[in-house]
């Protein structure tokens, strides 16, 4: 993994909100369940709650990435199990699909953000409805994971 793709993914990590919890990779939307069998995605509905009330959502893992999405790269790249490694192949495969690897290679991190937009809900230019973050704070993200 390149330090750019690197920092993106410490980017997804902020953007999605799991960055703060202790291991991002445990985590489900609404912090519903932590994680402890990572053999498969755990599929669990998060709860209904704060702040985004009356949403129920599979999300999970560092990427949030919800069980239909998953199911699909079991399929088309044959993931393992819901390692923190798989997370990391997952997520970066997901980022290849919206064909943001070369802008993110090449440095151009605004480019690869409005290309992953339609797959993470909390970057700009997402149809979600979500809360969305605003790109001065994803690029700090990002140079602060390129750098660990």
């Amino acid at each position: 993994m390149t330090a750019n793709e690197a920092g993106f993914l410490a980017m997804i990590r902020f953007s999605e909100g799991t960055a703060r919890a202790p291991n991002p990779y445990a985590v489900t939307f609404g912090d519903a369940l932590v994680i402890s069998d990572f053999s498969d995605h755990p599929h669990a509905l998060g709860w209904p709650g704060y702040p985004y009330r009356g949403i129920m959502e599979t999300a999970a893992g560092a990427y949030q990435i919800n069980y239909p999405t998953w199911l699909g790269c079991k399929h088309i790249y044959s993931a393992k199990d819901f390692s923190p490694a798989e997370q990391d192949r997952i997520a970066l495969c997901l980022v290849n699909e919206r064909r943001a690897l070369p802008a993110i290679n090449s440095g151009d991190i605004e480019t690869a953000i409005t290309l992953c937009s339609a797959e993470w809900a909390s970057l700009p230019g997402s149809s979600s409805g979500q809360p969305q973050r605003k790109i001065a704070d994803l690029l700090s993200a990002y140079n602060a994971g390129r750098s660990a």
